[in-house]
């Protein structure tokens, strides 16, 4: 639940508990602390620790294309166009983590509400911020400089991310 909480908010507090290293921030600690709890939980009932659909499948043919593709670039470009490239590939491949994981651990009705009723407490959370940003702004000469970044810091990201939830609210 700490993890869906905190996902809207990971690009402003990073969380890299000020070393500024790449992987060690609070989104992968979480990640990996979800996953581990997960293994834990199936590992005591003694079940499969995936659940596999055709659609994972799918999923990991899509991101081995796409760490393919970085190789190939590497073999083309050279060694350096991996080092610059490896974080965008990580960036790239976290949606499809998320995805395997609300698949793996939401495994009931109850957990399902729970992390649904989170999400649109951040998403609500997140407008109040963009509101209050937006009266900081106040009558602006122009209106590239009226417009909104909040947590997304741009504002046609934060415009998408509105967009993609807010079916959440009729839907429940």
């Amino acid at each position: 639940y700490t993890l869906v909480a905190y996902l809207p908010f990971s690009r402003m507090l990073v969380g890299d508990f000020g070393t500024e290293m790449q992987a060690f921030n609070l989104t992968n600690i979480l990640m990996i602390w979800v996953f581990v709890a997960h293994a834990v939980r199936q590992g005591s009932k003694g079940e499969g620790l995936f659940q596999g659909t055709l659609l994972n499948r799918v999923i990991w043919a899509f991101c081995f294309m796409g760490a393919i593709s970085l190789l190939r670039a590497r073999w083309s470009y050279g060694s350096f166009y991996w080092g610059e490239n490896i974080v965008a590939l990580k960036r790239w491949i976290t949606p499809m983590l998320f995805y395997f994981l609300a698949l793996w651990t939401v495994r009931d009705r109850r957990t399902l509400k729970t992390v649904i009723v989170l999400i649109m407490f951040a998403i609500t959370i997140v407008a109040l911020m963009a509101i209050r940003d937006y009266s900081y702004v106040g009558g602006s000469s122009s209106l590239e400089n009226s417009r909104v970044g909040g947590i997304a810091e741009y504002s046609n990201t934060l415009g998408a991310f509105f967009v993609y939830y807010m079916f959440l609210f009729p839907g429940v």
